[in-house]
């Protein structure tokens, strides 16, 4: 008898071979921990878009536009938390929630932004802007949020990612 194949053991045995290659090599060409940073920041950027839309909304309606401000806003059981304002917008920086000296944007955005997926770092902190960071990330400076704070009343705060060592 002349038999011109495999044996359906043989074929077993090289799936299971392949299957224990792909699984033993996939990780080290796929890095879903990069990906989840990136993501993570990306939310991140987000969250402090939109808390600085929300703090203008209720500053405008506060009547706290000028030069500096400030702004009372409860956040759960810290009802008497102060935030500091430049031109109606967060204060990059501040002091420590107490009535005249306002929080800045870092406590604005930890009091609401929550990720398994990130361990935020500032990477830098100066009177009118912030770097924040993954504490995990490649690359710290190319995996980035800057925040720099109004300079006029018709001007926004600036918000720059730049995501690529993430």
């Amino acid at each position: 008898m002349n038999n011109k194949g495999f044996t359906l053991l043989e074929l077993i045995i090289v799936i299971v071979v392949l299957g224990v290659i792909a699984v033993t090599a996939a990780p080290k060409f796929i890095d879903f921990s990069t990906n989840a940073r990136v993501m993570a920041m990306q939310a991140l950027e987000d969250n402090i878009n939109a808390s600085v839309n929300l703090v203008r909304s209720k500053a405008i309606v506060a009547e706290q536009t000028g030069r500096s401000g400030q702004l009372q806003i409860a956040n759960g059981a810290a009802a008497n938390d102060f935030y500091g304002l430049v031109y109606g917008w967060p204060a990059a920086t501040g002091g420590d929630g107490s009535n005249g000296k306002g929080f800045g944007l870092v406590q604005l955005i930890s009091n609401n932004f929550k990720s398994p997926n990130m361990q935020l770092e500032i990477l830098t902190e100066k009177i009118t802007s912030i770097e924040l960071t993954d504490r995990r990330a490649n690359n710290k400076s190319q995996c980035r949020i800057i925040y720099q704070q109004s300079t006029n009343p018709d001007q926004p705060p600036k918000i720059t990612a730049v995501l690529s060592g993430c």
